[in-house]
């Protein structure tokens, strides 16, 4: 009798332990994943199809800010320039507009662009201190 209520006693302590156990792994999951939500959240809020060029201050224009970008950085920048409502310069020459909705087997027309040059940036503003257009020069 007295070993059957140790026993008893024993695998109750131990259900007690596994449910507070789970109940501890329950709530650092919930955690995890509150977390994980925020960060998607935020990393998704943050890639709006608007350009910004640095600094504190979306929109504001900031002259003495020098960007470089790959030749492939600045072909997805041409070929998202119409969404953007950009110009995009290549030295010198207004590069064409690739259309709302460019094909992917399309020649790229700006066959200067060598997609493993470097190409410094000079950013165009309208009278609102919007980016209206991109001037690119290679190095």
């Amino acid at each position: 009798m007295l070993l059957s209520n140790a026993k008893h006693m024993l695998w109750t302590a131990v259900g007690i332990c596994l449910f507070l156990t789970a109940w501890e792994l329950a709530g650092r999951g919930l955690d995890i994943a509150r977390q994980s939500d925020q960060l998607a959240s935020s990393v998704y809020t943050n890639q709006s199809l608007t350009v910004y060029t640095g600094g504190s201050g979306a929109g504001i224009e900031q002259p003495n800010i020098i960007e470089r970008y790959t030749g492939s950085q600045v072909i997805f920048m041409w070929r998202t320039s119409y969404r953007e409502n950009i110009q995009i310069f290549l030295n010198g020459t207004a590069l064409p507009s690739p259309g709302p909705d460019p094909d992917p087997e399309w020649e790229i027309p700006v066959s200067g662009i060598q997609p493993a040059a470097v190409y410094q940036a000079e950013y165009m503003y309208n009278d609102q201190h919007q980016i209206t257009g991109i001037k690119l020069s290679g190095q």
